[in-house]
């Protein structure tokens, strides 16, 4: 019941949530202004931070992003021990990973986890369709 009332408040305000996970500010910092500006306000960032810490104080809101937007940086060490307290935090959070060109090998062993992987290096229109393919993937968004 839970999942079917999100899927009508998704449709009702015609807008996907999305928080940035990245210890770089200046990534975080684009993503933001990218998503805001590219996207004719159908993305809102709900929040940023560089660390999965400092995010535990949006999921004790009960405001859950539609995506989490995630730095493979962030996911170094015992990844799988790191998505399942992610997964406890958002348990309803779809997880779209960014990686860099020459990190390409990391989605091999994380691909239970995510739902989906980008290059920080995308064009915009992929990033914004990956998004929207997780957090909406069987409704079109008018």
């Amino acid at each position: 019941m839970e999942l079917f009332d999100r899927s009508i408040a998704l449709a009702r305000r015609n807008k996907v949530s999305v928080a940035i996970i990245s210890t770089n500010r200046r990534l975080r910092f684009a993503y933001r202004m990218l998503l805001s500006e590219e996207t004719d306000n159908r993305i809102e960032v709900l929040s940023e931070g560089p660390s999965l810490q400092e995010m535990g104080v949006w999921a004790k809101r009960d405001i859950e992003p539609d995506v989490l937007l995630i730095d493979d940086k962030q996911v170094y060490k015992n990844r799988k021990k790191y998505f399942s307290f992610l997964r406890q935090m958002y348990p309803h959070s779809g997880i779209l990973l960014m990686i860099d060109e020459e990190a390409s090998n990391l989605t091999d062993d994380i691909k239970n986890f995510v739902k989906g992987v980008v290059k920080k290096s995308c064009s915009p229109e992929t990033l914004v369709s990956a998004i929207f393919d997780i957090a909406v993937p069987k409704k079109e968004l008018v």
